[in-house]
């Protein structure tokens, strides 16, 4: 039975569930702001993912308009310092000389740092072939030092450590051509660290710290000689495919089950999309965001167990209430009407984090959402289109919902949804859950936040709230109000999750309205909103009037990464989370109280 429970946090009351107990209390302070704000409404690709070096007191921000990471101090996180960049292709070239393997046009799309190693994922500048994973020694205030690239899958779009540091792990995206004339294999990347010649401790049974002052390349001690080493067992970068599950019975299994195969004469290998990936122990759960999946993998023997279809959302719930129209009001204006419809949501998440509670496994999922658009295939269509019939049993009141103040302008999926394949839509499925959720070990739905985030989107909107933090479903480039509400709202991004004290929070970050809403989780089955923090700024003209964003200082716009820093590698003392935006290619951090 899937619980909800919403109560008051220290910046705001919520009224949706008033018997809800109380969420010890914690607050987030703006510290400071680093990076060269630029505003990028078109390709807004210079602040995205970020990690922090907590011997360096270093914020390392992937940039991947300019090809490279940017580097914040954060000594003094109340004013962080640009601190040079990382040019990749510069220090291999300088490394390797003709032999390395990037090139000129390269895009660095996720970096994580674990004890003194950095990886950056890296993709190549043409994006369906094999990009790359790229290691830098970190030296505290020196350069981080060059030691080597490795190939992996198809356009990197993430990467991540285990927790013992003892892999690296890629989500290779393998996202088609335009024209769909070329479709990589979507592939996770196991790369062995110290099968590659990282020198790394091993104590009493647990393997830490990483002393990585060079790499080997074919001199390795040999590891009958020296204990310092891992036990070789495998080679160093394993690719983990999809291909077992092109068998026709296989593929119609999974899309029985849901899960979403659809590509132009793709088959399941070629249209699973790794899209980030959290791990805990031996296991690997990577997000498929297009196909509505979640794809568990054994990390040791490279190997995929389980593809899970995660469902859909029934926002004719009234817990799932969302405002499918940005052209609802009189006038077809724009107004914040949230209620019941007969749509059904594809969860799609983006972000995921892996935790643990009273020994069981537990992972929070931000689901974004997200529609494939090709110039060969575009998977959106408004409701309204007359190319999008629905099916007059299913809907009797079809001429109704075809109106601009009901679904007219709801984005849908034409992808799904003709469930009797009689070429009209007998089902209505849109994009994204408009929420977080929390689901077991093997991807079963524990919780779901439901219509959290648009309410709250709806009692922190203006101009009727004095002091207000935010505008209902708006877009992260305009001032306006219900620009997002007919595709996806306010879109959760990104998810992290941070122990305070005895409690576990989870951190999420909302792409389109800006804000951070914080959740207690440490009861994975019934989550306590706590608060909501939002550094968007809302400049007016002598009239009050809204100005726009692209000539006005709108604060941060687009949250897209988050790093948690634990108090003990903190310079303040005190936990912090570290946001970077892409929009106004900011990076801010804020302080945990």
């Amino acid at each position: 039975m899937l619980s909800r429970t919403l109560v008051g946090g220290v910046a705001l009351t919520l009224t949706l569930v008033a018997s809800a107990p109380a969420a010890p209390p914690l607050s987030l302070t703006r510290l400071g702001t680093g990076g060269t704000p630029t505003f990028r409404d078109a390709d807004p690709r210079i602040a995205e993912i970020n990690a922090y070096d907590p011997l360096g007191k270093r914020i390392y921000v992937v940039n991947p308009f300019d090809g490279r990471l940017d580097i914040l101090g954060a000594s003094n996180p109340s004013a962080p310092t640009q601190e040079g960049s990382v040019d990749m292709v510069l220090d291999c070239t300088t490394a390797l000389g003709a032999e390395c393997p990037l090139d000129a046009g390269i895009e660095p799309n996720s970096v994580a740092i674990h004890g003194s190693l950095m990886a950056v994922a890296v993709a190549n500048p043409i994006r369906t072939s094999n990009g790359h994973a790229v290691f830098y020694r970190l030296r505290g205030a020196n350069a981080p030092r060059f030691l080597k690239a490795v190939e992996v899958g198809a356009l990197p779009d993430m990467i991540t450590f285990t927790g013992d540091g003892r892999y690296a792990l890629t989500a290779n995206e393998g996202e088609p051509s335009a024209d769909y004339t070329v479709d990589p294999l979507g592939s996770v990347s196991i790369i062995d660290v110290a099968r590659m010649g990282v020198h790394v401790r091993r104590s009493l049974g647990f393997w830490y710290g990483f002393w990585s002052d060079w790499f080997r390349d074919g001199n390795d001690r040999d590891e009958d000689d020296d204990d310092w080493f891992w036990p070789r067992r495998h080679a160093a970068v394993r690719l983990v495919t999809f291909e077992r599950f092109n068998d026709p019975d296989a593929r119609a299994q999974l899309e029985a089950a849901g899960v979403r195969v659809f590509g132009p004469g793709a088959s399941v290998a070629q249209d699973l999309e790794p899209e980030y990936i959290t791990t805990l122990n031996d296991t690997a759960y990577v997000t498929l965001q297009e196909n509505n999946a979640l794809a568990i993998i054994d990390i040791d023997s490279a190997r995929v167990q389980k593809v899970v279809a995660l469902g859909r959302k029934n926002h004719s719930l009234p817990e799932n209430e969302l405002d499918p129209s940005d052209r609802d009001g009189a006038g077809n204006t724009a107004l914040t009407k949230l209620g019941t419809w007969p749509v059904f949501g594809l969860y799609q998440p983006d972000g995921i984090d892996a935790f643990t509670v009273k020994g069981r496994t537990y992972l929070i999922t931000a689901n974004e959402g997200d529609a494939r658009e090709y110039s060969a295939y575009v998977e959106a269509v408004r409701v309204g289109s007359a190319s999008y019939v629905l099916d007059p049993t299913a809907f009797p009141n079809a001429v109704d919902l075809k109106k601009n103040t009901a679904l007219a302008r709801l984005n849908a999926s034409k992808a799904s949804g003709d469930t009797d394949g009689d070429g009209d839509f007998d089902r209505i499925d849109i994009f994204g859950g408009r929420s977080v959720s929390i689901r077991d070990h093997l991807g079963r739905l524990v919780w779901d936040s439901g219509d959290m985030f648009e309410r709250l989107s709806e009692q922190q909107s203006g101009p009727g709230v004095t002091l207000f933090k935010t505008l209902f479903n708006t877009s992260s480039t305009e001032n306006a109000a219900d620009g997002r509400s007919d595709d996806k709202g306010v879109e959760p991004e990104s998810v992290v999750v941070g122990r305070v004290g005895n409690r576990l929070y989870a951190f999420v970050a909302l792409e389109r309205d800006g804000g951070l809403a914080v959740l207690d989780v440490s009861d994975p089955t019934a989550p306590v909103f706590v608060t909501y923090v939002n550094n968007r700024k809302f400049p007016v003209d002598g009239a009050g009037k809204l100005l726009p964003c692209s000539a006005n200082d709108c604060g941060d716009l687009g949250p897209e990464g988050l790093t948690f820093v634990p108090a003990a590698e903190s310079p303040t003392g005190k936990p912090l989370l570290i946001i970077s935006y892409e929009v106004t290619s900011t990076t801010t951090i804020w302080q945990i109280n």
